[in-house]
């Protein structure tokens, strides 16, 4: 991305989440750009089939471009967009995607859209726009507000401890609730019987079919209905020019492709490229290491940054993840906040990176002596530990071994009482290689 372009874009992302912060609403299309989107079990969007035009996203009939998802997950939302279709087109909506099926209907409940009029099909039939598609029929009601190909329409979809809600103009068509046994007969009964996880992912991704017709979509938006709306959570990028420079190196190392291990924080993080020289050179890089640590950050700036490009088009096994120290400084986030924050770099990496191991660090203690922001960030380090998982997050509590017996923390350690030593990245690099042959590096 060159300066200007970056600059310009930094400007308007910081404009976007000033007022953003209230409703929680992501644009997920904004008229421009598909950075929200690729396609299904791709790492790019695809390179043909769909475009932009007009302000909208077009599947183009016959372009097997193949159906598109979000790159990220969702669990409880609200979603609405705007589409509409040629004529006789077909196409549709899915949530709870999950990439391992050769489909997204194999995983996904599709809330159907249909040129009813030019198929002669009733308002209320199963396969009708607005339908939970072949499992339950909209309202009759949606004959009043229902338009026809070539006009658009505005589809609402509220999905919420398992109970889904199909809205179409304003109009409420449907609500099922995925956990109920009168659900899981009609699915028993249905063609996606034959798929164990069809429905079955609380947490999945948003797709939108490509069915082989022209259909358009516009002003798509999301909001995540479990998420906090305060600082520590809201993506947002820094303004200087040096943190600008600092992320366009970073992100030059990512575009070449092969990282196998990310190392995701602060200056904490970055500071492997200085007192942790030696580790760094003699041990990570020929790893295919990547540095994505940057002086200052909090969990904000870091998830900005992995939103916008840090993940693109990588597929590390390992992704090493210690942030959070600056959020504990003064009132600036609670200990909750600090927590949702990690929370929401850790989910993003799952998204975006389905085949990756994440390990999170606790984040480390910092004073001389123990002092009240210790004890800020030890009550963050107890909500982490839940993160862990043993799967796909692991959770590392190693800030006691720079401790001494009597609580302090020696200045060989850290010498400033917040960075560390040499000596201190010797030892946290051996634990980073302990943990690679323990997770099968």
């Amino acid at each position: 991305m060159k300066p200007v372009r970056l600059l310009a874009f930094l400007v308007a992302t910081l404009l976007i989440a000033a007022t953003a912060r209230g409703g929680e609403w992501i644009t997920l299309f904004d008229g421009s750009s598909t950075a929200m989107w690729r396609g299904y079990r791709q790492s790019t969007f695809p390179a043909r089939g769909w475009v932009v035009e007009d302000g909208a996203l077009r599947v183009m009939a016959g372009g097997g471009g193949g159906d598109i998802v979000t790159r990220d997950c969702f669990e409880n939302f609200e979603l609405v967009l705007e589409w509409k279709a040629a004529p006789r087109a077909n196409s549709g909506v899915m949530y709870r995607v999950a990439e391992t099926g050769g489909s997204t209907w194999n995983t996904g409940p599709e809330y159907q859209i249909f040129d009813d009029l030019g198929h002669n099909l009733a308002p209320d039939h199963i396969n009708s726009t607005g339908a939970l598609y072949d499992l339950k029929k909209p309202s009759a009601d949606k004959k009043a507000v229902v338009r026809p190909a070539g006009e658009w329409n505005e589809t609402r979809i509220v999905l919420n401890r398992g109970v889904v809600e199909h809205w179409l103009n304003g109009v409420k068509l449907l609500e099922d609730d995925l956990n109920g046994d009168d659900w899981k007969s009609r699915v028993a009964a249905s063609k996606f019987r034959v798929y164990a996880d069809f429905g079955q992912h609380a947490r999945g991704r948003i797709a939108l079919q490509d069915h082989g017709n022209d259909v358009w979509f516009r002003n798509i938006r999301i909001r995540d209905l479990d998420m906090p709306s305060h600082s520590a959570v809201t993506p947002v990028p820094r303004g200087d020019a040096w943190w600008k420079q600092r992320f366009e190196a970073m992100q030059a190392e990512v575009n070449k492709g092969d990282a196998q291990i990310l190392l995701i924080g602060d200056s904490i993080t970055q500071g492997w490229e200085g007192p942790g020289k030696a580790p760094w050179e003699g041990e990570l890089l020929p790893r295919k290491a990547v540095n994505l640590g940057i002086g200052g950050d909090r969990t904000q700036h870091v998830l900005w940054r992995l939103k916008n490009g840090n993940l693109d088009g990588i597929a590390p096994r390992f992704a090493f993840v210690m942030i959070g120290t600056n959020n504990s400084n003064g009132e600036d986030n609670t200990v909750t906040e600090i927590a949702d924050g990690v929370r929401a770099i850790v989910n993003t990496l799952r998204d975006r990176l389905p085949t990756t191991k994440i390990v999170l660090w606790d984040i480390f203690p910092r004073g001389d002596k123990p002092n009240p922001q210790r004890g800020k960030i030890a009550q963050v380090n107890q909500i982490l530990a839940r993160l862990h998982d043993g799967e796909r997050v692991f959770f590392r509590p190693i800030g006691h071994l720079f401790i001494e017996d009597d609580g302090s923390i020696s200045n060989t350690v850290m010498p400033d009482f917040l960075h560390l030593s040499p000596e201190a990245y010797g030892l946290w690099w051996f634990q980073i290689e302990k943990t690679l042959m323990e997770l099968g590096e």
